[in-house]
């Protein structure tokens, strides 16, 4: 069950449209939104019961049931493999580069940001 799941998360999170979307995402938020819109299609499929008009917190949690599924299930170094390449496709790496970059420039004195971040706007 984990090697299936993990196998379709990697066919669309390594599809060169799903790249070229997180190669031009400037945002950590963008590429979270791009890894829950992969969920919502390849979850329902492996029994994790997921849909758009669920709350965040709804599908954070689904999202943390699936990891857990995962994590139980690497129990060979090749499912282990396909893990950490499943979170380097989904952009995860990036993610946390972006967010760096976010707290370095917000430490900075005297220097603000010219674009507010998608949770800067929120607030």
């Amino acid at each position: 069950r984990v090697s299936s799941l993990l196998a379709d998360l990697l066919a669309m999170f390594g599809s060169p449209a799903y790249q070229e979307r997180v190669e031009a995402a400037d945002d950590p938020e963008a590429i979270r939104e791009l890894i829950r819109e992969v969920h919502l299609v390849v979850l329902p499929e492996h029994g994790f019961p997921m849909d758009a008009d669920m709350t965040p917190g709804q599908i954070h949690k689904m999202q943390l049931r699936m990891q857990a599924l995962v994590q139980s299930g690497m129990v060979t170094s090749e499912i282990a493999e396909q893990g950490a390449q499943s979170s380097v496709l989904a952009g995860r790496p990036k993610m946390e580069e972006l967010r760096q970059m976010r707290r370095k420039v917000k430490a900075a004195p005297g220097q603000a940001s010219s674009k507010p971040s998608t949770a800067e706007v929120r607030a």
